[in-house]
């Protein structure tokens, strides 16, 4: 088994008020970023969603499958 590093962040945002969800989206903007650090985050949030990924993986009915980011439309 490897010993990559791997970020995990489930739902980071989700009980935040606004303003604090607005500052934190910020830092893992920016984490994301210079981190050389594969990130999976976990989210109901499209907006969220779009802001962090370059891929993202739809789960939907108990199967895996990845959207494409630059025509997919809402899933809420």
């Amino acid at each position: 088994m490897g010993t990559e590093p791997l970020l995990i962040l489930d739902e980071p945002l989700s009980s935040l008020d606004p303003e604090r969800r607005s500052l934190l989206m910020g830092f893992i903007e920016r984490a994301a970023q210079t981190l050389d650090v594969p990130i999976l985050y976990i989210t109901h949030s499209e907006e969220e969603m779009r802001r962090l990924a370059r891929r993202a993986f739809l789960l939907q009915s108990g199967r895996l499958r990845e959207m494409d980011l630059r025509t997919a439309a809402s899933h809420n």
